[in-house]
């Protein structure tokens, strides 16, 4: 069981971050394009702003594995304690 979590925490984590890394790469350079005005300009900073929550969160839920580990709770032990 706690080998089947481990690589369900690890399929989601790279599943989440493929597209966030994506992500990032847009909007580190959507923002200052010079063709954009008006609404697609504050598109481009609301995608750029919201990734950095996402990526934020992703990296949070990752680190909380090790501490999982060192407290000797499996994923779905945590889950199961809130």
């Amino acid at each position: 069981m706690e080998a089947r979590a481990r690589q369900f925490a690890g399929d989601v984590s790279h599943e989440l971050r493929t597209p966030l890394t994506a992500m990032t790469a847009v909007a580190d350079i959507l923002p200052g394009h010079p063709g954009l005005t008006g609404d697609a300009a504050a598109a481009a900073q609301l995608v750029s702003h919201r990734h950095l929550g996402a990526a934020i969160v992703i990296g949070a839920a990752a680190g909380l594995l090790p501490a999982l580990r060192a407290a000797r709770l499996s994923p779905t032990q945590a889950l199961w304690s809130l």
